[in-house]
């Protein structure tokens, strides 16, 4: 899921993530670089001090739907997730976020 920051002027990333023990600072690394060398206005952005690097959850690989059933009461097909936060204060990122508060995700 995506969302964004504006007051952090960068974009905010749920990986679900089926690695052991990824590093959040390692993320933001792989995805900033792929970012910037797929998207040259991201990377003219970022060179130009304009956004900052990506702010990353990781999340266990079904930690999404476990979200999405005990905060939203649905799971699967009862409800389609959002691949972008659809709210205008990223409330479902907030709520992802507390729901998933480590750095890193366990086996």
């Amino acid at each position: 899921m995506l969302g964004c920051s504006i007051p952090g002027r960068q974009h905010q990333w749920v990986l679900a993530v089926k690695d052991t023990m990824l590093s959040c600072e390692h993320a933001v690394r792989i995805l900033d670089t792929t970012l910037q060398e797929l998207n040259a206005d991201y990377a003219a952005f970022r060179n130009q001090g304009r956004i900052n690097a990506p702010d990353v959850l990781l999340v266990p690989e079904d930690g999404i739907y476990r979200w999405s059933q005990s905060e939203r009461g649905k799971l699967g097909g009862q409800s389609k997730i959002p691949h972008i936060d659809p709210t205008q204060d990223f409330s479902m990122i907030a709520s992802l976020r507390r729901c998933h508060t480590t750095n890193t995700v366990p086996i």
